[in-house]
């Protein structure tokens, strides 16, 4: 059993061992071939030799471990160079592995040399501690005292005044109301206005200038008017409407047919008229030159109008007048009347 062990650990040794392998043949020296004396083989064999080496541990008496090494040989022929190789390094490891075996087992009593070789070191003696000097203290240099700069003084700024808002106020009025106003088609509206506490002031969108005033303003349509005024550090505003009322219609074209034939009156006094004619809406005004000739209505408005004339009894001479129309065309119609004098 114990072989078997010894051949089975062997072989598993080959493949960590280093291996010297040399072919055997009939012309070298073999440690097991057969030698050219013997019969040859049938059929003829082929013959290799190996070595196999092991380190084998010795523990020492003294308690030491020594490491030795074991070199186990073997030979073997076979049929073929493959098979002689193996069966040599089968019996090399099974050599080696006895060796490593009897190594280990008989080192007290054949391996006295080898632990004598390796006695056991002596103690290492404890150094005696040298004493570490005290070193001299190095004086320290007194320091050379800095000059401390005297600081430059920094002027300090004057603070800038913060200027104080100055009160203002400002007012703007159409025909001295502060609310709208309303005036008719192309008439003309007064704008005034005030302030308190402005340098200057401007009204937009006329471009009327001047911390108070009152100008005329002739509108035919509405219009806003904004005062602005300011000074320093300040400003106000003011504004107001005005609106117009729609342009009236277009006059009607009129015509006129007035009657101005000379007209004798007798010196006892008498009552005569003027026709005038024209259409309806059309005006006329009318005017005597002189005073003893009355007329009535002096004014009119449409057609068949008609102006009444009186002269009283006349005291002297003949005397004359003259009645003048005017139509709302500008047109004028003259009538004279004379009254006879006294015989």
């Amino acid at each position: 059993m114990r072989k078997m062990f010894v051949r089975l650990f062997a072989v598993c040794l080959l493949v960590m061992a280093g291996i010297a392998i040399s072919a055997c043949d009939t012309t070298k020296d073999c440690l097991t071939c057969p030698s050219s004396t013997s019969p040859p083989p049938t059929p003829p064999q082929v013959c290799a030799t190996a070595k196999v080496i092991l380190s084998a541990f010795v523990r020492c008496e003294n308690g030491t471990t020594v490491t030795l090494s074991v070199t186990g040989h073997g030979a073997a022929c076979a049929g073929t160079q493959d098979e002689a190789d193996k069966q040599a390094k089968e019996n090399a490891a099974i050599d080696a592995a006895k060796l490593k075996a009897d190594a280990e087992a008989n080192a007290n009593a054949n391996l006295t040399v080898v632990c004598r070789s390796n006695p056991t070191p002596p103690p290492v003696p404890t150094p005696t501690p040298v004493p570490i000097p005290t070193p001299t203290p190095v004086p320290i240099p007194t320091p050379v005292p800095v000059p401390v700069p005297t600081p430059v003084p920094v002027p300090v700024p004057t603070p800038v005044p913060v200027p104080v808002p100055v009160p203002i106020s400002a007012d703007i009025k159409c025909n001295g109301s502060d609310s709208p106003c309303t005036i008719a088609y192309n008439a003309v509206v007064n704008i005034s206005w005030a302030s308190s506490g402005a340098t200057d002031c401007s009204i937009s969108p006329t471009g009327w200038g001047g911390i108070s005033g009152v100008r005329p303003d002739y509108l035919t349509a509405q219009r806003t008017y904004t005062l602005t005024c300011v000074n320093s550090n300040n400003s106000a505003t003011d504004s107001v409407t005005v609106f117009v009322t729609p342009p009236p219609p277009p006059p009607v074209a009129c015509t006129y047919a007035v009657d101005t034939t000379p007209l004798t009156m007798g010196y006892g006094g008498e009552n005569a008229s003027i026709s005038i004619g024209t259409q309806a809406g059309c005006t006329w005004t009318a005017s005597v030159d002189n005073s003893w000739l009355e007329a009535s209505p002096l004014s009119g408005v449409g057609n068949n109008s008609k102006i009444g004339l009186y002269a009283g009894p006349n005291p002297g001479p003949q005397r004359v007048a003259t009645v003048t129309v005017r139509d709302q065309n500008g047109v004028t119609y003259r009538k004279v009347v004379t009254q006879l004098g006294r015989p």
